[in-house]
């Protein structure tokens, strides 16, 4: 054994996802101890109105776009180690710079290093190099609950320093950051090729740079995560990278990530073009551009709202700094509550649909109380629905988008989905700003309520659809599933683990993702007024397809023909 290979570090998985953890809750304590003070810091520095305000956020958003598409060859090239310390290298900077800013121009500048500060995707894909398939969901799943974590804390943190100085956060949240640029660069080890060895006692060895072939946005989005990656959005509304998004660009589960361990992500070539097709092809799916286009709507108003709402507490309310910080932790309480205990059981009992066309109502409704909300205890107690509201209509929506679409197109649509959101939260803080200091406080939330409004009322004329399925198409759906877990059991049964063993399998997958696409179109069509023999047509596809799949069983048993 070599003297380098005996003195590179030995650290479990489990120990080095802990560590990884428990950097990403004090970096969203970092962050979001800034966002209550900010408004505050802003008219010390001598900036009248909302204007400047809106416009430093706007630059944050711009910057993150950036930094978003330059963090995923950053990964490809040098790993997810390697980002997550560049990650810390740069809250450093922009913290540092705010702590020290003496004018409105400084604190603009401050902005600028947040284009690497993308610790939540390095997060992503280093849990994801180091679990199996089977964890994948769980792992990931945790990287949003201590980013979530940090959510609810650090805005009462960033209150409670503010009694000291306006920026005495900034300097605690450098202070942190040094902490986990420490923490990276003296206890974890760049990732192996191979993390795990299938015992379930892993261990992660130190490994030469040229070894991390880092997957591309495992796990990640394009509009970066320093203000709110892996959360929801300051009020629930952000989208947030569903399970899906662990999948390569043609629907298969990944199981490398983090340091190049396992297959590498299969990229659709081609130029420009190419790529501009794929988009024209997702848009093409039945439902998808109603369904982008509600996105759009829903969440540019709910941008507005939250692009506003530290302004909001301390303008319309009165609130001090303190104060403002516990309202922004009351509301990341009840996102980290909705998260864990009605998503799942929501959707699963009346189904994304009917979620959807719900929290659209909910959220109309919400805002228009908001406009006339006249007391502190009013505005907490709106906050309750329009924080559940809003992040069950982002998952929901989300979900059914990662369903419209062929297996091989997810990739490319919640590519459109992310563009769409940062697309958003560069807008809506100067038409938060323009409508606040034009028209009043009470403008920004009945702005808010137009914009969704206009969607609900769209739906309505039946201009856009929301699908609600009806009992008979349930049923037709829950025969295609049927159909689908039988599949893939033959899928997984079947070939011999030849290149004809391998085309098989290829074959029942496409057989059940047509069959479920083209009994999706089918619901479409019905709502649309197009089809009404839809449902029957999906019932006709699953019997047909299991009589398939029964003939299939009896030639591989001997007893076909």
């Amino acid at each position: 054994m070599k003297p380098s290979q005996r003195r590179q570090p030995l650290l479990s998985s489990t120990l080095y996802q802990l560590i990884v953890y428990g950097n990403i809750v004090l970096y969203s304590i970092c962050w979001m101890a800034q966002v209550p003070v900010l408004p505050y810091l802003v008219e010390k520095l001598g900036a009248a109105g909302n204007t400047q305000y809106g416009m430093l956020q706007t630059i944050f958003s711009a910057v993150q776009f950036v930094g978003g598409l330059i963090s995923g060859p950053l990964m490809d090239r040098y790993g997810g180690r390697f980002l997550l310390a560049v990650s810390f290298a740069a809250s450093v900077a922009s913290y540092f710079l705010t702590a020290t800013a003496s004018s409105m121009w400084v604190l603009y500048l401050s902005r600028i290093p947040t284009v690497l500060q993308h610790a939540v995707l390095a997060a992503r894909a280093i849990v994801t190099h180091l679990s199996s398939e089977a964890d994948r969901a769980r792992v990931l799943g945790y990287v949003a609950v201590s980013y979530s974590v940090g959510f609810m804390v650090g805005p009462a943190v960033g209150g409670l320093l503010s009694a000291v100085s306006l920026q005495f956060a900034a300097w605690v949240a450098t202070i942190g950051s040094v902490i986990s640029l420490a923490t990276v660069l003296l206890l974890l080890p760049d990732l192996p090729p191979h993390a795990s060895d299938g015992s379930g006692h892993d261990t992660v060895r130190g490994a030469q740079p040229h070894q991390n072939q880092q997957l591309r946005g495992v796990g990640g989005g394009v509009g970066g995560d320093g203000s709110d990656g892996g959360s929801n959005g300051s009020l629930g509304y952000k989208s947030g990278v569903p399970a899906s998004s662990t999948e390569d660009v043609h629907g298969a589960p990944c199981t490398g990530g983090g340091g190049g361990g396992g297959r590498s992500v299969k990229r659709v070539g081609g130029g420009p073009r190419q790529m501009l097709m794929q988009f024209v092809e997702v848009a093409r799916r039945p439902g998808v551009v109603d369904l982008l286009t509600g996105k759009l709507l829903v969440g540019l108003g709910s941008a507005v709202f939250q692009s506003m709402f530290p302004v909001l507490l301390k303008r319309r309310y009165g609130l001090d700094p303190r104060t403002n910080g516990m309202v922004m932790s009351y509301v990341g309480a009840l996102l980290l509550g909705g998260q864990a205990l009605l998503v799942g059981p929501v959707i699963s009992a009346i189904g994304e649909p009917t979620t959807e066309y719900g929290c659209v109502a909910a959220l109309v409704a919400t805002y228009g109380f908001l406009a006339a909300a006249g007391s502190l205890w009013q505005l907490l107690l709106l906050l309750a629905p329009l924080s559940v509201a809003g992040m069950l209509y982002n998952n929901a929506s989300t979900s059914r988008l990662t369903k419209a679409t062929l297996p091989q197109q997810r990739g490319t649509a919640l590519a459109v989905d992310m563009s769409l959101s940062s697309g958003v939260r560069m807008l809506s803080p100067a038409l938060g700003a323009a409508a606040f200091d034009g028209f009043g406080h009470r403008a920004v939330p009945t702005l808010a309520a137009a914009l969704i409004g206009g969607f609900l009322l769209a739906v309505q004329l039946g201009v856009l659809q929301i699908p609600l399925k009806s009992k008979a198409a349930a049923a037709g759906s829950g025969s295609v599933e049927e159909l689908s877990r039988e599949i893939e059991g033959l899928s997984d049964a079947g070939g011999d683990g030849t290149w004809a063993g391998d085309k098989e399998r290829g074959g029942f997958r496409t057989i059940r993702s047509n069959i479920q696409h083209d009994a999706d179109a089918d619901d479409w069509s019905r709502d649309k007024g197009k089809d009404d023999g839809g449902e029957k047509r999906a019932l006709g596809l699953a019997s047909v397809g299991l009589g398939a799949v029964n003939g299939v069983r009896q030639r591989g048993s001997g007893k076909g023909g």
